[in-house]
């Protein structure tokens, strides 16, 4: 159950909203003061800037008033018009909710406030901004928008010399490594942290650097220097006597405690973070301490404790959508009720947890591309930073000296000009030819997914544990059929449709299994076609018959799914119609908007892109469409794609 925990452990942030915040833009924050302040200022302004701190203020101790007193600046401030105010009273609002788990209001406020803060030419404001959205991305796994949001901070707060700001940054961008499971890259960001905070005396920022340190050498397996690095941290805290970070290091000790089967000192440790984070009501934490919990318990063999615990957590999940967390409590449940012998509920919590995976943005490639990117985006961002500097301070010696230094100055700008221009050119040819390779390789990573081979090699031990050897062996044999052929297929660009066809059918009769029979499909052929001699472009039409069983017929209720493919010719063309009796695209969407799902189906995009690449490639017209059907009443009652391959091609 060890490795259970340690999922739970980079569930969220190691390091959560409201300390983060509290840390990054205000530090201890005198709250009697302030209110005591607040009644006695006349000045409209001055009462804005007192309720935005006591707001911040109360980040650590109980969101909920962080909330209050922020919507009461902004009440004030949008009375006076004062666009400072009311930007920084949407910020601390977002905050609030961000910590409380209300994702889609805490995006909402923080944006409105970025929008500001841009008009007012704010780069302090924008720059917490541009931090605070990243965190809400980052508590709902979608770790590239994430990233990317945290760079921008980043170079912000660097321009401004803001050190608060690029310590909290370097954090971050550390624990969205760790999630990543990039430890290195997370450590190095954790320690870039630790040395700005020691040298400039901030103790609360050593602290917390050194609790993620510490987190890191336990997901490691460095149980001494996990140990180790977490008691300083737990010494400082006390010795600057803040009681939220005094709780986040005892829930840091309580995860090395358990991985280390020291269980009594671990659940000492963790209830004492729960008596914290119960009164500030931060859900975040509090949903990761149950798992917590439950893992302990769990090792223990005490499993109506941990089924109590992992409830609690899923309960919490659910209500703020955090999908990291509804996975990983419903597997710990699953293993709860299989160790009960309860292996029908143990199932359902399997599947929940699969779909939960589903709905994650968590497709390790599309990760690793989108990571790879940012970066690079990143570093251009710099390089035409300092370009532009270099630009001003030529201008500058252009001023003062003469004509001659003018004519260098123009030519030394052609020059680079022109090599600049055949950098570009040269750059952009590579590109071509390397998107084509990308393309194929992410087209053979969408097939081969790895929710796909989880769901596979899952299903096939809930078959063991059923004791249903039958179909345990016969989804096995299915499995390594379907993962062989799609090995043989992808080492050619084009394939008979003979072969297309016994493909679908095999990937067809695992999803059968999977979904329980809840769907029916048939695959015809038109006569007039020669399946031996017509070939198609691979690994095209499996991602769309994926789409139409996951995110159509998946949810029907109250029938069961029919699934059609057709072949057949029309103008020269061969056409291939995959029809379904699904919920429909439009019901589909609305059904991941409720729970703030973020996943999308990667192989249909890369397929749609492949195509258009193919058709320019070879000068043919290959093309999808894609019609929602409705009913009498206007209802949804599928959806039909239809896919055109030119036989000249």
């Amino acid at each position: 159950m060890a490795t259970l925990i340690k999922k739970t452990i980079t569930l969220l942030l190691l390091l959560l909203p409201s300390g983060v915040y509290a840390q990054r833009e205000h530090g201890p924050v005198n709250i009697d003061s302030l209110l005591t302040e607040l009644p006695k200022q006349k000045n409209d302004s001055n009462k804005v800037k007192l309720l935005n701190s006591l707001a911040a203020g109360y980040f650590d101790i109980d969101a909920n008033k962080s909330i209050q007193y922020g919507k009461d600046g902004l009440a004030l401030a949008e009375g006076q018009a004062y666009k400072s105010g009311i930007a920084s009273s949407h910020y601390v609002v977002g905050v609030g909710y961000s910590i409380v788990g209300n994702l889609p209001e805490a995006r909402q406020s923080q944006k409105t406030a970025l929008s500001l803060f841009e008009q007012l030419k704010n780069e302090r404001g924008e720059g917490k901004c541009y931090f605070s959205i990243a965190t809400t991305y980052l508590v709902e796994d979608n770790f590239p928008e994430a990233l990317k949001n945290y760079f921008l901070a980043l170079k912000l707060d660097q321009d401004a010399d803001f050190e608060k700001g690029i310590t909290s940054c370097y954090i971050n961008i550390g624990n969205v490594y760790n999630v990543m499971k990039k430890y290195p890259e997370a450590l190095q960001n954790y320690n870039a942290a630790l040395k700005i905070t020691e040298k400039s005396g901030d103790k609360r920022g050593v602290s917390m650097s050194l609790q993620n340190i510490a987190n890191i050498y336990d997901l490691e397996g460095k149980a001494d220097e996990a140990l180790k690095n977490a008691q300083e941290a737990l010494k400082i805290s006390e010795e600057i006597k803040n009681e939220y970070d005094i709780a986040n290091c005892y829930k840091t000790l309580g995860y090395i405690y358990t991985t280390q089967k020291r269980y009594e000192e671990a659940l000492q440790a963790l209830f004492a973070a729960e008596k914290v984070f119960s009164k500030s009501g931060e859900n975040f934490s509090l949903a990761d301490i149950y798992g917590g919990l439950g893992s302990a318990f769990f090792d223990q063999q005490k499993y109506r404790e941990a089924g109590k615990y992992f409830g609690k957590a899923l309960s919490i999940a659910q209500k703020i959508g955090s999908m990291s967390i509804i996975k990983a409590s419903n597997e710990g449940l699953s293993q709860v009720y299989a160790q009960s012998g309860d292996y029908k509920k143990s199932l359902e919590a399997y599947k929940a947890s699969v779909v939960a995976k589903d709905s994650m943005y968590n497709e390790e490639n599309t990760r690793k591309t989108l990571q790879a990117q940012m970066l690079n985006d990143f570093d251009k961002k710099e390089s035409l930073a300092k370009i532009e500097q270099a630009k001003k301070d030529a201008a500058q010696k252009i001023q003062l000296q003469r004509k001659n230094v003018l004519i260098c100055g123009t030519i030394a700008a052609f020059v680079v000009f022109i090599i600049v221009g055949l950098l570009l050119f040269r750059q952009r040819n590579l590109k071509a030819n390397q998107e084509r390779i990308e393309l194929e390789q992410k087209q053979l990573r969408a097939q081969m997914n790895p929710h796909f081979i989880f769901n596979c090699l899952n299903s096939i031990q809930h078959f063991v544990v059923a004791n249903d050897i039958k179909n345990a062996n016969k989804y096995l044999s299915g499995f390594a059929l379907i993962m062989r052929q799609t090995l043989e297929n992808s080492k050619e660009s084009n394939i008979t449709l003979r072969k297309e066809i016994t493909y679908i059918k095999n990937y067809l009769s695992l999803e059968l299994m999977l979904f329980e029979d809840k769907f029916a499909y048939e695959i015809s052929c038109s006569d007039d076609i020669d399946t031996d001699t017509v070939e198609i472009p691979t690994m095209i039409i499996q991602p769309f018959i994926e789409n139409a069983i996951r995110h159509g017929m998946a949810y029907l209720k109250d029938k069961k799914g029919e699934l059609s493919v057709k072949f057949y010719k029309e103008n020269g063309n061969l056409y291939c119609k995959i029809d379904d009796n699904g919920i429909g695209r439009e019901q589909s969407q609305k059904l991941k908007i409720v729970s703030e799902m973020v996943y999308e189906s990667q192989g249909m995009e890369l397929t749609r892109q492949r195509l258009a690449l193919v058709s320019k490639s070879v000068g043919s017209d290959y093309d999808i469409q894609i019609t929602d059907k409705k009913n009498a009443s206007n209802e949804p009652e599928g959806t039909t794609i239809t896919i055109k391959f030119p036989l000249d091609a």
